[in-house]
């Protein structure tokens, strides 16, 4: 399997339960949203080396099972910070940032 689904496949039935909970709870969706695109991004960009593209594509359709999943957009939502190998998304009034560990670590959630 592919290391960056690793933790997708992990976290995305607790999203899609967070979802199916109601959908209309919308603090739900900003404790997972952003968390999970900026975890998912970090680890498919440095810890798989995939280009930007490939990656936003990836996490995008990994969400699809979420109906009213948001729709991250590199310019407004998610900043790539190559020097420090971080991703800060901020979607839905939340943020979160995930940085590159190291090899054995991957990308772990910053407070």
């Amino acid at each position: 399997m592919h290391p960056a689904r690793v933790f997708g496949r992990l976290l995305l039935p607790l999203a899609a339960a967070s979802g199916a909970a109601g959908c209309a709870d919308l603090q739900s969706a900003r404790q997972v949203v952003a968390p999970y695109y900026a975890k998912e991004l970090c680890s498919c960009l440095f810890v798989t080396g995939q280009p930007e593209e490939v990656c936003l594509d990836y996490v995008r359709h990994d969400l699809a099972a979420l109906d009213d999943a948001p729709i991250i957009d590199t310019d407004d939502d998610a900043v790539i910070d190559d020097s420090r190998r971080s991703v800060t998304v901020a979607l839905l009034l939340n943020s979160a940032t995930a940085r590159y560990q190291d090899e054995r670590l991957g990308c772990r959630l910053t407070d």
